[in-house]
């Protein structure tokens, strides 16, 4: 019977240790939250959010201008295709800023 109640407090003494000690996990509580406070935020990310915002919107705006000149071209020109090559490009530019800015320490790795 001791040494099953021993083995017992052996396995559940670290969980009482934070329980017990509630000093400890409020200061770790302070300092994670001064972490995120110290991390960059949504103000010095503000001009890499409206780039990739415009960027996004072009690319959407050029998938649905290929649409648009697919049904009313009917296969006559070549728009369609160019509308779709220029949608390819901006999205391949905004992967390429994505990974550069995040290279090069303009966005966290928390996001913009």
């Amino acid at each position: 019977m001791r040494a099953s109640k021993s083995a017992w407090r052996s396995r559940f003494s670290c969980a009482r240790a934070s329980c017990q000690l509630p000093s400890q996990s409020v200061s770790a509580t302070n300092a994670a939250a001064a972490s995120v406070v110290a991390s960059p935020g949504s103000k010095e990310n503000f001009p890499m959010r409206i780039l990739i915002l415009i960027l996004l919107l072009a690319v959407l705006a050029s998938l649905f201008s290929g649409l648009f000149f697919l049904y009313k071209d009917k296969g006559g020109s070549n728009r369609m295709v160019i509308a779709l090559t220029i949608r390819i490009a901006l999205s391949i530019l905004v992967f390429v800023i994505l990974i550069g800015s995040y290279y090069f320490g303009w966005i966290t790795d928390r996001g913009l």
